[in-house]
């Protein structure tokens, strides 16, 4: 059984200069969404929102309790971060019901050891870094993962036909024949030598300037 994901909120009211003094307290502001209803402004401990998030990433249900009422099922939607500090600046919860099917996009991992990339003979290329799914919120997957231990050659590839799920309850949006990664070869580039100029083609060359700028001058009126 799936091990319950938790994460407590609080209403927002604060905007403005009361966002950043959420911030300085250890707060993000965030908002929990729902098709065809208004959103609700929230509030989550920074400290505790990393927590859930690096459990469930974006693909895993999160119950989400708000001011101390009763759970909601959410999906963590979107994490926004400071282009220079990656400080979280705003999150966006995604509220969905267990009855009624969600797209999703699901992060793809690679495990195991690759015997050509460890020789230095191949380079692991991720092609896809995500798949997209439709399925009940409860059942989408985690992850994927790939173990590239059987890749034996150059450009052996995993595509997404490969991958182990439940047919029965999840859906594959991304095309099955879509590559998801490959061992690809290892692309050598080669330096072009450089040019070495003589010190005679150097002197023959200083000179045929100079002597190209003299007629160039225009003679002195008498």
């Amino acid at each position: 059984m799936v091990e319950k994901i938790h994460l407590k909120a609080e209403s927002r009211t604060l905007l403005g200069k009361g966002v950043k003094k959420m911030r300085r307290e250890g707060r993000v502001p965030g908002v929990v969404f729902e098709k065809n209803i208004e959103s609700l402004p929230i509030s989550l401990d920074i400290k505790d929102f990393l927590a859930v998030f690096g459990q469930a990433g974006e693909s895993s249900l999160v119950e989400l309790s708000i001011d101390g009422s009763a759970d909601v099922h959410i999906i963590i939607n979107d994490v926004e971060v400071h282009p220079v500090t990656n400080a979280l600046t705003h999150i966006n919860l995604r509220k969905v019901s267990l009855r009624e099917k969600i797209k999703a996009h699901v992060p793809v991992v690679a495990i195991g050891e690759n015997a050509l990339v460890k020789a230095g003979e191949g380079n692991l290329l991720i092609i896809l870094s995500e798949i997209e799914v439709e399925c009940l919120p409860q059942d989408i997957p985690h992850e994927f993962e790939i173990d590239i231990t059987p890749l034996l050659v150059v450009d052996d590839t995993i595509f997404v036909k490969d991958l182990k799920f439940d047919a029965e309850k999840v859906e594959m949006l991304t095309d099955l024949d879509e590559p998801i990664l490959k061992i690809a070869p290892i692309t050598v580039v080669e330096e072009e030598p450089e040019e070495v100029v003589d010190e005679a083609t150097l002197v023959e060359g200083v000179e045929a300037t100079a002597e190209s700028a003299e007629e160039a001058e225009p003679e002195a009126e008498g």
